[in-house]
């Protein structure tokens, strides 16, 4: 990807369409110098003759040098900031070093800078101005609400962005505190092309005066610099985030298939001791570890389907999901992953459906659960709430953007630690973590991010050090598809006799898992490591009424092995299995009768399977 604002020596120099900065009433002056000084390419070609050119803009040498005291000053910020531009910095420092040249330029005692979004300013920075000792006057992230008022300068403020020259303007007063005065509107374009609005103020010191002429053209100046710079931060920040997400992917598909093959064994052998000793008379306790176990296992496929949802792409194939039931099925289990010293409050509005994936919302509801537990040490309230809102200016977003309409919102608050702002602006980057060594993977408040941006929607969060957090994830409202006949109809035993299945996957505890199972069920089972050694079994005359298949396995996988047999042997049913549930048929390239089954595997949907297709084959 190119480097922002880059231009070759024969280019035209102009002014940024997606970087622009204008004082309140000030003309289009010294449009060459802005356009050369925030360029990275033409910055550092010729710093002698921009600083000429910006001289020739009041007279001659001569005439500089006999000016008025204000225009000699005005002369030398010209080449200070022609200086500051020439060089490379990264995209922070070079922000700072605008944000000093401004507060000496103007004599302001302090520099801030936020982006406005809808009724919300997003601190950016802050700080006293250079030499002072002041420190940031409030945090990076922190979010503040906008009142009317200020709104309403804002407005103004865009309106005199084309007043003519001269025109007088008002103080528009904007956070961090009203000492603030703003300067100039900003806007810039991140890596996604998505425009991005954002204020530049300043606290102006004894004797500052920015309201000439001058000082309103050395504003533009910063603010187009600044406009630069966030542009290319934002810009360096997605291609950062595109690659952790990239290796995130690999690495998370690899740990969850692995997982799911665990899990798999766990849940078929459950299966087969549930069967074993449910005509036992046993102790009640067998029965307890039972279901623990598999509620427990359950919970894992949470986290699984979460890791799986990394590695896939921006967008996931959402549909109509009941919102108000999972979360209510999920409170249920909320007493077996949590202490007891956790009081669990819920207010969950009945019949709400929304776009999402019902597994992926599972486990962002359990990431945002265990984050509010180890927020509150173990002992606190934690609150669940679903509610039906209707999206207004006054919602504050931390991340993602909604359009006007309906959203589901599901929101879980707790009353731990809280967050300060500069935490709140890295909780959601991949790896970030503020528990100790060994407790946090960094990668649970990802994957609610990412849950939420592949679905559609967004997510609030609302913090104070030592107040607590209110986490809230907004979804798309929609409406459930009328309601169909089951399909799968109740599995019966199979039939022994001339049932020879052929199993084929490369991790041999599913294999044994498998073969139990349905040997349990009257079925005979041959094994094969991966799609080769079965394809050569079978070409070679061996018997078989089924194949039962894993898709990920060396050599040949299973997909490759369903293509070749379709042609080898006609009419020989083929069960596909895979960890990924949204492996599709079409993407595969198979026939629309294809049965793909998931793991972990339900014991009840795979006997049936088999045995429509053993009975379709007849």
């Amino acid at each position: 990807m190119a480097a922002p604002n880059v231009r070759t020596p024969t280019d035209t120099p102009g002014p940024d369409p997606g970087l622009t900065a204008r004082c309140p009433g000030t003309p289009a002056l010294m449009a060459a110098l802005v356009s050369y000084s925030t360029d990275p390419a033409t910055a550092s070609q010729d710093s002698t003759a921009r600083r000429r050119s910006a001289i020739d803009s009041c007279g001659d040498a001569a005439e500089c040098d006999t000016a008025t005291p204000a225009l000699r000053r005005y002369n030398t910020d010209l080449k200070d900031f022609s200086d500051l531009m020439a060089g490379y910095r990264p995209p922070h420092e070079q922000i700072r070093a605008l944000l000093d040249f401004a507060c000496r330029s103007l004599e302001a005692e302090g520099a801030a800078l936020g982006e406005i979004a809808d009724a919300s300013y997003r601190v950016l920075t802050s700080f006293g101005a250079a030499g002072t000792g002041s420190g940031p006057v409030l945090a990076p992230g922190v979010v503040l609400a906008l009142g009317a008022a200020e709104l309403a300068a804002i407005h103004d403020l865009e309106q005199t962005e084309t007043a003519p020259p001269g025109a007088p303007t008002r103080p528009c007063a904007l956070p961090p505190h009203t000492a603030f005065t703003a300067a100039t509107l900003l806007r810039w374009t991140d890596a996604e092309g998505l425009a991005h609005l954002g204020a530049l103020s300043f606290a102006p010191g004894p004797g500052g005066d920015a309201t000439t002429t001058e000082k309103r053209q050395i504003i533009a100046l910063v603010g187009q610099g600044i406009a630069s710079s966030l542009r290319e931060r934002a810009v360096l920040d997605g291609l950062l985030a595109a690659r952790q997400r990239e290796i995130i992917g690999h690495l998370a598909s690899g740990v969850a298939h692995d997982f799911n093959n665990l899990l798999g064994v766990i849940d078929i052998n459950l299966d087969y001791l549930t069967d074993l000793l449910g005509a036992r008379t046993l102790p009640p306790e067998v029965g307890e570890v039972l279901e623990e176990t598999r509620l427990a296992a359950r919970h894992a496929q949470m986290v699984t389907a979460g890791l799986l949802s990394l590695s896939r792409g921006r967008r996931l194939a959402t549909g109509p999901t009941p919102v108000s039931n999972v979360v209510e099925r999920f409170t249920r289990t909320l007493a077996r992953i949590l202490p007891a010293q956790i009081l669990v409050k819920t207010q969950v509005a009945p019949g709400l459906v929304a776009l999402a994936d019902e597994a992926l919302l599972q486990t962002a509801l359990l990431n945002l659960c265990i984050n509010a537990r180890d927020a509150m040490g173990g002992r606190g309230t934690l609150g669940i709430t679903v509610a039906r809102i209707t999206r207004t200016s006054a919602l504050s977003l931390t991340l993602g953007r909604l359009d006007p309409g309906d959203y589901v919102e599901i929101a879980v608050s707790d009353t731990g630690v809280g967050m300060s702002g500069e935490v709140l602006g890295h909780i959601f980057e991949p790896l970030f973590s503020t528990k100790s060594s060994g407790r946090g993977t960094g990668l649970g408040l990802f994957m609610v991010r990412e849950f939420a941006d592949r679905c559609g929607g967004a997510v609030g969060v609302e913090t104070r050090p030592g107040r607590g957090s209110r986490f809230a994830v907004y979804l798309p409202v929609a409406t459930l598809p009328p309601p169909e006949a089951a399909r799968v109809a109740p599995c019966v035993p199979l039939p022994s006799l001339s049932a020879r299945v052929l199993l084929v996957d490369d991790d041999p505890g599913i294999r044994a898992v498998l073969r139990r199972t349905l040997e349990a069920h009257g079925l005979r089972v041959d094994q094969a490591v991966n799609g080769a050694e079965a394809l050569a079994w079978l070409e070679g005359g061996a018997p078989c009424d089924l194949v039962l298949s894993d898709i990920v396995m060396p050599q040949m996988d299973g997909i490759e092995l369903h293509r070749r047999l379709s042609h080898a042997i006609p009419g020989l049913p083929v069960l596909l299995m895979t960890a990924d549930e949204h492996q599709s048929v079409q993407a595969a390239g198979l026939p629309v009768d294809t049965v793909i089954l998931f793991k972990p595997l339900v014991t009840e949907i795979l006997l049936s399977r088999i045995q429509e297709r053993l009975q379709r084959r007849g």
